[in-house]
């Protein structure tokens, strides 16, 4: 299989792990790393992972809930690609992630 962190969720991380930052130095960087471990869970296992409830019908979206951070990893399975597609809090609004579907590689 084929690992992408799609142009969206690569801006996630960016924005959230300066945000963390801005509020406690050095947590922005523990963010960043714990989001590197996640990607490694990911690729190695994609579908060991729960089935997103905000995805789309046909489409196996799935989530990774970020230890320690109240956020989560949204990544589709289409064909041999597994794409990263939003990294965001838990509190976000549901599907805020399904225009990147098309726009993301």
């Amino acid at each position: 299989m084929n690992f992408l962190v799609g142009p969206g969720a690569r801006e996630d991380v960016a924005e959230i792990a300066e945000y963390i930052e801005s509020r406690t130095a050095g947590r922005g960087e523990e963010f960043v790393a714990a989001v590197e471990r996640a990607y490694t869970a990911i690729e190695l296992q994609p579908r060991m992972h729960s089935p997103a409830d905000d995805g789309p019908a046909g489409v196996e979206a799935r989530e990774y809930l970020l230890r320690g951070f109240r956020y989560r990893i949204v990544f589709v399975i289409l064909g041999d690609d597994v794409t990263v597609l939003s990294v965001a809090h838990v509190s976000k609004k549901p599907r805020h992630w399904h225009d990147r579907l098309s726009n993301d590689p």
